[in-house]
């Protein structure tokens, strides 16, 4: 990509003093320095007993970790805190198989397994079992989605469908982020941090017993993130604010029965420049926008023990999200229901069905650029599931049958049925293989939106008409759901308590996949231009595979190192110049080492090295082809200090292998804007 300059990331000392540091002997704890260390449990734990964390993501009761006949990949708290990361974007880099590439300061496209961009649709995001997947495209507002990183318990990532138990839009994926109990959070935390990138950010935390089994925290959080920069090294305009603060309570009302209360609200000030389309020459303009989005929401959820094999939780939340900007002007208000119950029986099956019900009211004020119809809707969702895991042979064969039934407002109803299999070889070896059926249902935008996306000026090579042609993406109230048959098996082993690794082969088989179908251009009235529509509706199919792995070693007490590599190929039949709101193809290659090292009792030393493939992208604004997104290597480093009990100091560089490089171009709206080499430095206080 232009404009990528790369420089050298360290005099050769400095990179002889990290060598040396990791290389040093891992020292013990001394009883004598008085030093604490913040949970380190997990560097001195075998990974044979990691494979042993519980997981609820797969079937919607606490598994293993090693037992998840599905591509699973846990991000622990503490996997956080070393990878020196600020946001949930950044954090899944290290997860195989999932795809994250940063668009410009407060944007980033995420996907699993193919077909990214800002708009990604295909990835079911949730938070606490509440899903911040956004039915006006069908993706994730990620600039939104910011969260205390110190209160996450785990993330729980799925690559491969979780449509049975989760859903329409859980189709190449789900991520849970789950956070943690409030009694696991008591006292004080006090955070500060500034850097060249992170300019500033503080977090406020405070957890209290409040009574017998119940406990309660309160929290509040501020960033302040810098611009990133053009192609030319000048500031994109696009530096962002961020407020949020909340609360969450678990009570242990009866020796049968838990309730959890949570809530936030939070507010963001997201500068953005916006390239628009103009029917006078040049044809577009560039905007300086401001977007202000406030949001809020509240979860109650009730968890009843009836019995030793017998359980249920009901959940109710109600989310309100406002976001004010150039583009688009959406109010929404969502009220979602869900219950769930777990059983078993001697005979061998595990059961888990569920009912739910989600209500959607949206409000949307139309602009130059976007233009809805009807500009107000109400939708319902009704769905309930079924799984039964059977054990085929005691301890050795599992099989889980399952299905989602749901009905909708846009394609009515929808079966989503899965099929796994799960083979325990022996105590170190598990095999597992699956067959899925996914579907995304058409978003807001896809049904009902009017976007304009391209003006071609007059007696061009691509206009021979002596008028400015003007192309609308244009909603189609009669679009089906795209539908998804996967395919796969994956390897689990642990041959030593030391090592363990995790292998995954996927093929995705789409059918109605989403095009834009051009129709005849028509005279505007007023007759200034002429206008082109290209309606949203299902067309081609594609296929995608790859091979996934995760791999983790225990070199020796305090000295872990985690690989993740994932291969994927992407085979669409669709012409590429029929849709330039969605990117097809994912990197060829991905690769993510992460070292972590004990240096001393009180002194942490954390290496990451990634590795990007290129790829390419679409953005008709920019250029009729394909777009060319280099490859680069990108390394993170981390030293933390703690000089006294529940104080840490820590140093955080990210991106340090060049000066800029490019990730990602939006594939509307927005001018590419480069990554930038950060420095930020942080302080934690426990009390």
């Amino acid at each position: 990509m232009t404009g990528s300059t790369k420089q050298p990331l360290l005099p050769i000392s400095l990179l002889l003093l990290v060598l040396g540091l990791a290389g040093q002997p891992i020292m013990a704890a001394d009883p004598q320095t008085g030093a604490a260390a913040i949970d380190t449990d997990m560097l001195d734990m075998s990974l044979e007993d990691l494979l042993d964390v519980q997981v609820t993501s797969v079937s919607k009761r606490p598994q293993s970790l090693s037992d998840a006949a599905a591509a699973v990949f846990v991000i622990s708290n503490e996997d956080l805190r070393r990878s020196g990361v600020t946001n949930i974007p950044d954090a899944l880099r290290m997860v195989p198989g999932i795809d994250v590439a940063r668009i410009d300061a407060n944007k980033w496209a995420v996907t699993s397994r193919g077909f990214n961009g800002r708009f990604a649709n295909k990835l079911l995001v949730l938070m606490d079992g509440r899903t911040i997947y956004s039915p006006t495209f069908s993706g994730v507002y990620w600039d939104s989605q910011d969260v205390i990183m110190e209160d996450v318990e785990r993330i729980e990532v799925i690559r491969g469908p979780g449509a049975t138990l989760w859903g329409a839009n859980a189709v190449n994926g789900v991520i849970n982020i789950i956070t943690r109990h409030a009694a696991d959070t008591q006292g004080g935390l006090a955070v500060l941090g500034a850097g060249t990138e992170e300019r500033g950010f503080s977090t406020a935390r405070y957890g209290t017993r409040l009574g017998e089994g119940t406990y309660g925290r309160v929290y509040a959080k501020t960033l302040k993130r810098d611009a990133l920069v053009n192609s030319n090294g000048e500031d994109a305009g696009d530096d962002w604010k961020a407020l949020r603060a909340g609360f969450r309570l678990d009570s242990q009302t009866t020796d049968r029965d838990n309730l959890t209360v949570q809530g936030e609200i939070h507010r963001d000030n997201i500068n953005q420049t916006l390239q628009l389309t103009r029917l006078q020459p040049p044809y577009t303009t560039l905007v300086d926008d401001r977007a202000h989005v406030s949001a809020g929401h509240l979860i109650v959820r009730w968890d009843h023990t009836i019995s030793a094999t017998s359980n249920w939780n009901l959940q109710a939340y109600y989310d309100r999200f406002d976001r004010d900007e150039e583009l688009l002007h959406e109010q929404r208000d969502t009220f979602d229901l869900d219950l769930t119950h777990h059983t078993t029986f001697e005979n061998g099956h595990d059961l888990v069905w569920g009912l739910g019900y989600r209500y959607t009211r949206d409000d949307f004020g139309n602009t130059s650029t976007i233009y809805v119809d009807p500009d107000s809707r109400r939708d319902q969702l009704f769905n309930a599931f079924l799984q039964d895991e059977i054990t085929l042979v005691p301890e050795k064969l599992r099989l889980t049958l399952g299905s989602k039934f749901e009905y909708n407002d846009y394609t009515g109803f929808e079966v989503q049925p899965s099929a796994r299999l799960a083979w325990t070889i022996d105590s170190t070896n598990k095999l597992w293989g699956s067959v899925s059926r996914a579907v995304r249902t058409p978003s807001r935008a896809e049904h009902d939106f009017r976007i304009s996306t391209l003006v071609t000026p007059p007696l061009s090579s691509v206009n021979p008409f002596p008028l400015p042609v003007e192309a609308f993406a244009v909603g189609n109230t009669e679009m089906d759901s795209e539908t998804l048959t996967a395919y796969e098996i994956g390897y689990r082993t642990a041959p030593s308590r030391n090592l363990t690794l995790d292998l995954a082969v996927f093929y995705n088989d789409y059918d109605d996949l989403r095009i834009f179908s051009s129709q005849t251009p028509i005279l505007a009235n007023p007759p200034t231009h002429l206008v082109l529509p290209a309606l949203f509706t299902n067309g081609v199919q594609g296929r995608t595979y790859g091979a996934e792995l995760a791999m983790a070693w225990q070199a020796a007490k305090g000295m872990r190192f985690d690989l993740a590599y994932s291969y994927t190929e992407s085979d669409i039949d669709w012409i590429r110049s029929l849709d330039i709101s969605q990117n097809t193809a994912a990197p060829r290659h991905k690769l993510s080492l992460r070292s972590s090292f004990d240096v001393r009792a009180d002194l942490d030393l954390d290496i990451w090295f990634r590795y990007v493939g290129e790829t390419e992208v679409y953005n008709h604004t920019l250029s009729s082809d394909p777009i060319k997104i280099d490859d680069y290597p990108s390394l993170d480093l981390r030293l933390a200090w703690r000089p006294v009990k529940n104080l840490e100091l820590s140093l955080v560089g990210q991106n340090l292998l060049d000066n800029r490089h490019s990730e990602y171009i939006q594939e509307l709206f927005t001018l590419p804007t480069e990554v930038q080499r950060g420095v930020y430095g942080r302080l934690e206080w426990k009390f």
